[in-house]
């Protein structure tokens, strides 16, 4: 993709990088489970090392941002109490984002001990969010 930029291209990346509600949900039911292996500083120093030295010379690479993306809930799912679809809600996004296999999914949801977790990681942080990275690569 960084080869089919034109002058002044500019690519934006964009994933999920943990640290956040969502991610504290998994990390409570599978605590050795590493979702996020490969971020920033990882990303581009794979381009650096793989990457023709004439084209990197020629791009931009911007620090990276977190952006956010919340989970939206009413205040009352939330104060009162916590309604089975936001658990579901909560969960699936959770399950998802993280790249959670089918396999543990099933085994997990078996025991529905899952629910009190979500429960209570949406109940601390009001709500469920998620962290992304966001960089740019711009072709001088």
């Amino acid at each position: 993709m960084i080869k089919a930029l034109n002058k002044r291209g500019k690519l934006i990346i964009v994933h999920a990088c943990g640290n956040d509600p969502a991610n504290k949900i998994i990390k409570k039911i599978w605590p050795k489970d590493k979702p996020f292996p490969t971020l920033y500083k990882s990303i581009l120093k794979y381009i650096r090392l793989n990457t023709n030295k004439d084209i990197l010379k020629n791009l931009k690479f911007s620090k990276r941002k977190i952006v956010r993306y919340i989970l939206r809930a009413l205040p009352n799912e939330i104060s009162g109490g916590i309604a089975t679809s936001l658990i579901f809600s909560a969960w699936n996004a959770s399950i998802y984002v993280n790249q959670i296999s089918d396999e543990e999914i099933m085994k997990v949801e078996k025991s529905k001990n899952y629910q009190k977790i979500v429960n209570q990681i949406v109940r601390k942080y009001k709500g469920l969010y998620f962290n992304n990275e966001l960089f740019v690569i711009e072709k001088k």
